[in-house]
């Protein structure tokens, strides 16, 4: 019985619900992002930094920051300061403005960089999403959502590009759904309450998501892809086990905590906790047929960070501590290799 509720209480505290901070790529991937404590930006422009890359404050005065957000066209980067108001800062000059109050996930572009969706909480406790211009104000007037929570499993917010509407995960207590909101309305689109992570196509056509186990000793996580306009769904083929993962009942992963998609929705990489190994989290990379796995790094437990890919998809970046050292670990898909790179605080 002891066993027991120490299991079930293990499960709790592997999905209660911390924001996840990230590695955010700029559009051309030659700038990454980390969300410490202060933010620290690695430039990968020249070949020496490519091989060894050194942190410098993304900030003026080592101003805290987190929820970033690259425009496509890379001229602007959004994200919520200390005081949690949602500011953008023109990459150009280091001007800035600010949008929004209590900015709750990262934003989401249009991919034409002129305005975005943000979604933030009023001071009655409301999700309310935000459809601004990037030089300031309303594109249509503000939404109230029908839910209380983002999903903290993945990027809860995203565009559909070549439309205005934009998809959201979230819910109340425990129940992550998929929700799109278009010309102002807010529809629910699963109601399954198990939805760990998403990604919408890069033609807008197509979301494809991954819902959540009930026991990952027996199915991983389902795959499921929503066309659209046509609302038309089907369930993706997809192993109920991978080697490594979840071989077998007795040695298998407790729980998947985080999933992120590659943009171009070839990859999955997710996070998984063992009951067995408290103090660890496992980053594992697949294809999204579940033809390959591969174990890309076990990081000091609890870790907040949701992997990142690039936008090409080519790399795959993880922050995390590995016996207490802050470390960035890169992923290079093509040449299936990877690294950890030691990041010490700038002028160390």
């Amino acid at each position: 019985m002891r066993n027991l509720l120490g299991f079930i209480a293990f499960c709790l505290a592997a999905l209660a619900p911390i924001f996840a901070a990230a590695q955010v790529w700029s559009p051309d991937a030659k700038q990454l992002i980390i969300e410490s404590a202060p933010p620290l930006r690695l430039d990968f422009t020249s070949a020496s930094a490519a091989v060894a890359p050194t942190p410098t404050p993304l900030l003026p005065n080592n101003a805290s920051g987190s929820r970033f957000a690259f425009s496509p066209d890379g001229k602007t980067l959004a994200y919520r300061n200390g005081s949690g108001d949602l500011v953008l800062m023109n990459l150009a000059d280091g001007k800035t403005i600010t949008l929004e109050s209590h900015l709750e996930a990262p934003v989401s572009w249009a991919p034409d960089s002129k305005t975005l969706a943000a979604v933030c909480r009023n001071e009655a406790g409301q999700l309310i999403l935000h459809i601004d211009y990037r030089e300031g104000g309303y594109r249509i007037k503000p939404i109230t959502l029908p839910f209380h929570n983002l999903a903290d499993t993945c990027q809860p917010v995203q565009w559909v590009p070549e439309t205005d509407n934009v998809l959201l995960a979230g819910g109340d207590g425990t129940k992550r759904d998929l929700w799109m909101v278009d010309a102002g309305i807010p529809t629910q689109l699963t109601q399954t309450g198990d939805v760990l992570g998403f990604q919408v196509s890069p033609d807008g056509n197509r979301v494809v998501w991954i819902r959540r186990s009930p026991n990952t000793h027996y199915i991983l996580f389902s795959l499921y892809e929503l066309i659209i306009n046509a609302r038309s769904l089907r369930k993706l083929d997809f192993p109920s086990r991978l080697p490594q993962v979840n071989p077998n009942p007795h040695d298998a992963v407790d729980a998947v905590t985080q999933v992120v998609f590659s943009t171009d929705l070839s990859h999955i990489a997710f996070t998984s906790v063992q009951h067995k190994s408290p103090t660890t989290v496992t980053v594992w990379l697949t294809d999204i047929k579940g033809s390959m796995i591969q174990k890309i790094t076990t990081l000091a437990s609890p870790s907040t960070a949701l992997p990142s890919f690039s936008p090409d998809g080519h790399l795959l970046a993880i922050f995390g501590k590995q016996q207490q050292t802050p470390v960035l670990v890169l992923f290079d898909l093509q040449a299936n290799l990877g690294r950890s790179i030691t990041l010490n605080s700038p002028g160390q």
